[in-house]
């Protein structure tokens, strides 16, 4: 399932939310928080989110209005943002990520929180388990650390040489860690030498992608997360220009 899809469905759990607590389109404007720990714009567009509800029947201005709060790869804003979502009484939080709905979850216990593409949501504390989330969170996880050794043998069958790989990920965010751990794990098994490259904002990757060229890597991983998702441009240059094998968690 690409990005698109993943949003248009939930659109639908954010549809199936509001019907539960008698919410009902044409009855009055409704407010829609949407938080996000990553740039603006996102990397799918809000029009796409407000379509897909358009598509169920919600029109943005007419019943719905969307708030809209992005950290910009700074997380330690994020509960402040979440805080203004609650202060403002929106009817539902949409978020993205891990790191933002686990800010929501700290911000309210009422309002519902509708998490999009978040990882691993019971190990991270979102939810008690994935069967039965409980409390005032649903959604789709993103939830495939298993996939990092995956993306290493991939590399090996590729590039049967290579020894070192060199792996970005955001280390305030915990699902990145996951997968940088299971990572780390399958090049022991492989006999490989994981470069660990964390970063925590935009310098920060630049930084990183220095680091591997220095250190003569023969590929390169970045996890997914808002963070790298938004330096993409420039980590994809940098592989292409230095000629440097790489894998992405996500198509774009």
């Amino acid at each position: 399932m690409d990005r698109r899809t993943l949003i248009a469905v939930l659109a639908g759990e954010l549809l199936a939310v509001t019907a539960e607590i008698g919410a009902q389109p044409a009855t009055r404007q409704y407010r829609i928080g949407y938080l996000d720990a990553g740039a603006n714009p996102p990397i799918v567009p809000l029009t796409v989110f407000a379509d897909a509800l358009r598509d169920l029947g919600w029109i943005e201005g007419k019943t719905f209005v969307l708030e809209p709060r992005f950290a910009n790869n700074r997380p330690d804003r994020l509960p402040e943002l979440a805080a203004e979502l609650v202060q403002l009484n929106v009817d539902v939080i949409v978020t993205n990520g891990t790191l933002a709905p686990l800010a929501a979850k700290r911000a309210t216990s009422s309002i519902p929180i509708v998490m999009v593409a978040a990882g691993d949501p019971a190990g991270s504390g979102l939810v008690s388990n994935l069967a039965r989330p409980g409390g005032n969170i649903t959604g789709t996880s993103l939830n495939s650390p298993d996939l990092a050794g995956k993306r290493l043998q991939l590399l090996k069958e590729m590039i049967p040489g290579i020894v070192t790989v060199a792996v970005i990920w955001n280390e305030a965010n915990p699902y990145p860690a996951v997968v940088f751990a299971q990572t780390e794990a399958a090049g022991r098994t492989l006999g490989m030498r994981i470069l660990s490259l964390p970063v925590h904002d935009a310098s920060s990757v630049s930084i990183a992608l220095d680091s591997a060229l220095q250190a003569r890597v023969g590929g390169l991983i970045t996890v997914e997360d808002p963070l790298t998702s938004s330096q993409r441009v420039q980590i994809v240059d940098f592989a292409t220009r230095h000629r440097l094998p790489a894998m992405y968690g996500l198509r774009e």
